[in-house]
């Protein structure tokens, strides 16, 4: 993604020059309130993986906008050690795409990022964003092209991150469009913290298929009042009209009317 279960990628061009990381100890980064461990995938590519972006979004902050992360609470859990960033996070909890996939599959506590790198990546390599890339390992494409520096970014999906209902209108139970303001905390984090892996925050290119597209194109329409990417690439993308909450609402109604079915689960 950017934003989408099935991102693809369009590689920046930019030679860069300098170190940002020691080749011949281990792949530390330290973002002054975490040094975090990551993995060495090829002698020229470092991955780090499931970096918190937000709080987790749980109990109260179910159907909630994200908490900005909680970076002292980081720091005081990991009593100053290395945190470990060598294995996938859980990805967000989702439906089935019809495929004979598993439903629901997942976590609840996802609000996470994957960051490829290369070890000579400086602060003015290019960064590529993606989304939900639980199946999208990058290492490879650092590999062939380490002129870049890719974040994979896990965001709410489904009800837990669009959920429309006028009743949401009402912040005291909840905000709209969560997932979507997901991807807006985790460019956010991307941008205070990307420099330290070798990424120019000032050069920062979202990228979405399909789904994911679609999120890209809102994403250039959406008024963030802030500058938290420069450029933007939408492929194959797939948008079906945005309904309101009340339309929603009303469709849902009428389907319900219309089921026959007394057996049905919705039939009361």
């Amino acid at each position: 993604m950017m934003w989408l279960a099935q991102p693809l990628l369009f590689v920046a061009i930019l030679i860069t020059n300098g170190h940002a990381q020691n080749r011949a100890g281990p792949p530390i980064v330290d973002l002054g309130y975490a040094k975090y461990l990551g993995n060495r995938s090829f002698p020229d590519t470092v991955a780090y993986l499931g970096l918190p972006y937000a709080e987790p979004p749980l109990g109260e902050r179910r159907f909630r906008a994200p908490v900005p992360l909680n970076t002292a609470r980081i720091s005081r859990e990991a009593k100053g050690a290395v945190i470990d960033a060598t294995k996938y996070p859980p990805f967000c909890v989702q439906g089935t795409s019809g495929d004979r996939e598993v439903s629901g599959a997942g976590s609840e506590d996802c609000l996470n990022l994957n960051i490829y790198a290369p070890s000579s990546a400086n602060k003015k390599s290019n960064c590529y964003v993606f989304g939900n890339p639980a199946n999208w390992p990058f290492d490879h494409w650092i590999h062939q092209s380490p002129n870049v520096v890719i974040v994979s970014i896990y965001y709410r999906l489904s009800s837990f991150g669009f959920l429309a209902t006028p009743e949401l209108s009402d912040s005291k139970l909840g905000d709209l469009n969560a997932g979507f303001k997901d991807q807006v905390e985790a460019l956010r984090w991307i941008k205070r913290n990307i420099a330290t892996f070798g990424g120019n925050p000032n050069k920062v290119t979202i990228d979405g298929v399909s789904a994911g597209g679609s999120s890209v194109h809102l994403h250039l329409v959406a008024n963030e009042k802030e500058r938290l990417f420069s450029g933007a690439i939408a492929q194959s993308n797939y948008r079906t009209s945005v309904p309101t909450p009340e339309q929603q609402k009303v469709g849902e109604t009428f389907s319900l009317m219309n089921t026959t079915d007394a057996s049905h689960p919705a039939i009361i």
